[in-house]
This record gives C-alpha cells, structure tokens and sequence, in this order.
C-alpha cells in the first residue's frame, strides 16, 4: 500500500519547518573592517593632537612670558597643579565611565549568543573597542575641564583659615572663600558625567532591545536605577549648597541672608534635600526589584521638584 505524498511535500507551504521556528530578538552588530579600524584610530589621533595642541602652545607662551619676569617657580606652580587636575578627573571619568559602558554593552549580548551556541568575546568586540575609545576621548575633555579649575583646586588645598565665623552657620568664612567654590565645581562635573553615564547606557539598553514593547532586561533596570540614584543625591547636594551660597547672594540692595530667605527658602532648599535624599533611597530599593515603573515615577517625581527651586 504507498502512501500518497501531498502536492506541497511533507510540510504545508512546501517550506522548511525550521523557517516557522521563533527566531531570536534582533540586536545592531558592528563590523568593522581593518581599514576601517585604520581609519577611526587615525581621526582619532589627529583629533587628539588638535586637542592638546592649542594647550601646549599657551602653556609655552606663558611659560617664556614667566621666566622673562623671574617668574618661573609660580609657573611651575600652575603647571603642576594644572597636570594633576587633569589626570585625576580624567582616570576618575575613565573608570566611571568604562565600567558603566562595559556593564551596558555586555549585558544581554551573552545570553542571546550563548542559547545558539555562538562564543563571544565582549573586550575585544567592535562595539566595545569604538565605545572605550570615545571614553577615552571624553575623559581627555573632561580632564581639561578639570585643568582649566586649577585654581579652584590649588586654593582648595592650600587653605588657611580666617579666625572669622559667620553669624548664621557659624562656618569659618575660609569655607565660603575656598570650599564651597571647591564643592560647587565638583559637584557640576560629576553631574555632567552621571548624566551622560545616563544617556549612554540607556542608549544602549533601548537599542538592543528594542522599542517595540520596551521591555528592558533586569540588569538594565538595576543599572539605571543606580545612576538614577547617583543622579538624585547629587540634586540633594546642590540644593545643600545652595543653602550656604545664599549667604553670598545679593537681592536689591541687600547682600546675604533676608527674612524672605529664613522663613522660605532655607525651608523650602531642606525641603528638597530631604526628598532628593528619599528618591535616592527608593532608586537604590528599586535596584534590588527592577521594576521599570517604579523607575520611571521616581524619575517623573524628582523633574517637578528640581524647577521647583525658588
């Protein structure tokens, strides 16, 4: 007795039964050729010249400008303090900055490889090699923000006290003159590097997986939260700051602390320093749930109260 084959074979549709299989979520891959490796390292290295051309030459102007006066050791002074700033901040965002787009890049790449039975290496893939090389680069820039506050610096670490307390916080008035301008300036580096840490990894997390049901994986969550976290503290150390500045402020004809700033200001800035405090706890509690929603509410919270400042 034969059996009678179907017109379209043994599967319906004349078709593969491995084409009907779920296929694995699509990610961006990057390939890049030697030449093209060739290519972006030698922009990025002209790029770098241009950078630290301009610098140098300004630094041997002066320098020549400063041994004709019979100045030379305060140059050297600055010289110093400008060279240490600059590397500090920059191995400081270097580290930041590569552990974050490591984190980023290698978490969900793995699991999606491995289950097809692909072996990977992540520290020497495209992607990783051209996102620690624009790290690099960005440290540079970071690194000569930080070159270009030497002063600051310098004068942070070499401070004396004055013998002189404020009549509101009883602080030295050395502590408005050199920490506080100190404090500020940190504080507004580090938050340029959180919010780009931000950015970037949030990038990257969206681009691989997707925006069609944006459905982050749990180490994404736990991540952003992290930086969301950092992100809220240092809100809460700038409305702190502001506290202190307010008696350096000038409104009308009227320098310092005002009635209008004691009885709603001071309140209002303790305010925020607290709930800044409080969103920054419930990030870091999130990060242990990852739960996306909560994620999104605690960021949605903490907008209206950063432009609620008075």
């Amino acid at each position: 007795m034969s059996r009678r084959v179907p017109p379209g074979g043994f599967f319906e549709g004349g078709g593969s039964p491995f084409g009907r299989l779920p296929t694995e979520p699509s990610f961006p891959t990057i390939r890049v050729s030697r030449r093209g490796v060739f290519w972006i390292v030698a922009i990025s290295v002209a790029l770098l010249i241009l950078f630290l051309l301009k610098p140098f030459a300004t630094l041997y102007t002066d320098y020549l400008w400063f041994r004709a006066l019979g100045y030379g050791g305060v140059f050297g002074t600055r010289f110093a303090a400008q060279i240490w700033s600059f590397f500090i901040f920059a191995i400081v965002f270097w580290v930041i900055g590569g552990a974050n787009v490591l984190l980023a890049l290698n978490s969900n790449t793995g699991r999606r490889l491995s289950s097809i039975g692909i072996r990977q290496r992540p520290l020497t893939a495209p992607s990783t090699l051209l996102a620690l090389l624009a790290v690099f680069l960005l440290g540079l820039l970071f690194g000569r923000i930080a070159a270009g506050s030497w002063q600051t610096i310098l004068a942070f670490l070499n401070q004396k006290p004055f013998n002189v307390q404020d009549p509101i916080w009883h602080k030295d008035v050395s502590f408005y003159v050199f920490s506080l301008p100190f404090y500020r300036f940190v504080w507004g580096w580090l938050l340029w590097v959180v919010i780009l840490m931000m950015l970037v990894a949030g990038g990257v997390y969206v681009s691989r997986t997707g925006l069609q049901n944006f459905a982050l994986p749990v180490r994404a969550i736990r991540h952003l939260s992290v930086l969301a976290a950092a992100f809220a503290l240092l809100l809460a150390v700038h409305y702190r700051l502001d506290i202190y500045e307010l008696l350096l402020s000038k409104r009308g004809f009227v320098y310092g602390i005002g009635f209008a700033d004691a009885a709603a200001r001071i309140p209002a800035y303790w305010i925020m320093t607290v709930l800044m405090v409080l969103i920054a706890v419930g990030l870091l509690i999130n990060s242990f749930g990852a739960r996306l929603v909560v994620l999104l509410s605690l960021i949605h919270i903490s907008e209206p109260t950063r432009q609620a400042e008075i």
